[in-house]
Parts: C-alpha cells; sequence; structure tokens
C-alpha cells in the first residue's frame, strides 16, 4: 500500500503545476515530501490524485514547508470527504442540483432535455478541488480566500 501511494505521489508531482514558475525542482521536491508525510500520518485516507492540487497554492502562499504541511493538513479535515470514496461528492451535486433548479430553472429543463446533465457529474473536478485546475494560479489564490 505504501508504495503504491509513493508511486502515485510521484507521478502527480511532476505534473503538479509545472508550467508556474514557483514549482522548480527544489520546490517539487518540498511538494514530494509533504504529500509523503501526509500520506504517512494518514495511511486510512492515502494519496488521492489531486491532493497534490490544493497543497500547492499553500505552498506558493506560505514558501515554509513546515507550515503548508500543518494547514494542508487542515484543510484535508474538511477536504477529506471527497476523499477516497467520494461520499461527500453526492451531497454537492445534490445541492448544485437544488441551486440551478431554483435560481434558474430553464437553464435546468434545458439541461434536462438534452441528454439530462441534471446528476451533474461534470462537476466533480470542480467540488474535489475547490475549483482549482479550472483557474489560472494567481486567480486560485484569490478564490481559495472566498471559498473558505
Amino acid at each position: 500500500m505504501v508504495a503504491l501511494n509513493l508511486h502515485r505521489i510521484d507521478k502527480d508531482v511532476q505534473r503538479c503545476d509545472r508550467n508556474y514558475y514557483y514549482f522548480t525542482t527544489a520546490n517539487l521536491e518540498k511538494l514530494r515530501n509533504i504529500m509523503c508525510s501526509y500520506v504517512w500520518d494518514h495511511l486510512e485516507i492515502g494519496y488521492v490524485q489531486g491532493m497534490c492540487d490544493l497543497l500547492a497554492p499553500l505552498m506558493v502562499i506560505l514558501d515554509d514547508e513546515c507550515l503548508a504541511y500543518s494547514c494542508f493538513t487542515q484543510l484535508m479535515k474538511r477536504m477529506s470527504q471527497n476523499f477516497p470514496n467520494g461520499v461527500a461528492m453526492d451531497t454537492h451535486f445534490a445541492y448544485m442540483r437544488s441551486l440551478i433548479q431554483i435560481l434558474d430553472s430553464e437553464l435546468f429543463e434545458l439541461m434536462h432535455q438534452n441528454g439530462d446533465y441534471t446528476h451533474f457529474y461534470f462537476c466533480y473536478r470542480w467540488f474535489l478541488l475547490d475549483f482549482k485546475r479550472g483557474m489560472l494560479c494567481h486567480r486560485i489564490l484569490t478564490f481559495g480566500c472566498v471559498l473558505n
């Protein structure tokens, strides 16, 4: 199990925000260290794809391994319900469905008529990563403050 987690971490670290100036080889190594430490302390959760995406903005803001680890651990207390079995996702989808149905019933009906997209599975990545992959890095830092 540990070997599988390490393999997943190594794979994701190399992909994480590789075009953003902050993520030099040294900072990617810090990212890997933090993820390995987190997984070791939380073996029951393990590593799930996308966790690096949640950690990356914290590293950019804090630029400190210990602080980033501490903040990531706190963030995962809130986000861990999305990992690994996704129990919270059904709740997120239901809330989104209700919001759209109430706030924009025309859109909801259009979604239903054109292939029944009212399950809102297309929102999965948004909820899993707090919209991180859908925005530019500097926008994520601002958006993260609004969400929390």
